[in-house]
């Protein structure tokens, strides 16, 4: 999970896993009052590990292991349960144990605008030789209700899984936050080739 360095929860020592998460309809939850085990992972241990992946995400969590066997498609085991990509969320909880799912879910929160203008370009070179091309872009109007983020990423080469690779992706999130509300809109386009 992600946040915005305008609204990232507070977190816990080492500034790594925060102590709320965001839950959807249910709206951002402490994570010790949800009813059910639950990490979100903030934005400074993204960065200070550099991840590319979901799978350099589940590496610091002892209860869920990768079992991808292909860059076709993604496995996690959660818990002792096997969970497929199909188990994966997009800003929320969708159900408690989706896909038949037991062990747990993986949920992306997607980025927003923060108060400060962001124009950050990443280039990556990893995992054999795989080349990764990433731009991020975010604004808010001055008095700070509309924002927009923009994220562009192109990843080609070889895996590790003796695959080549082509992703290219565009992700749009607009917001506006109104005294009582907030609105949010978000597109993404991903195109994804293994052969």
């Amino acid at each position: 999970m992600t946040e915005n360095e305008e609204e990232a929860p507070a977190a816990y020592a080492g500034g790594q896993v925060s102590t709320s998460v965001q839950l959807g309809v249910l709206g951002d939850r402490p994570t010790l009052d949800v009813p059910f085990n639950i990490t979100g992972y903030t934005n400074k241990m993204m960065e200070d590990n550099q991840v590319a992946t979901v799978d350099d995400v589940i590496v610091h969590d002892p209860s869920v292991s990768d079992q991808t066997l292909s860059g076709v498609s993604s496995a996690w085991n959660i818990r002792g349960f096997k969970a497929q990509q199909q188990d994966v969320q997009l800003n929320g909880l969708y159900g408690i144990a989706p896909n038949g799912s037991l062990g747990g879910t993986i949920n992306y929160i997607t980025k927003r605008a923060g108060s400060e203008p962001l124009n950050r370009v990443k280039i990556l070179y990893g995992s054999d030789s795989v080349f990764t091309q990433q731009v991020d872009f975010g604004r808010r109007t001055d008095d700070g209700k509309a924002g927009l983020r923009i994220n562009v990423l192109n990843r080609n080469g070889e895996t590790s899984f003796d695959e080549h690779v082509r992703t290219d992706s565009i992700t749009i999130g607009a917001d506006y936050k109104g005294d009582r509300y907030r609105l949010g809109f978000d597109y993404g386009y991903v195109y994804n080739k293994v052969s």
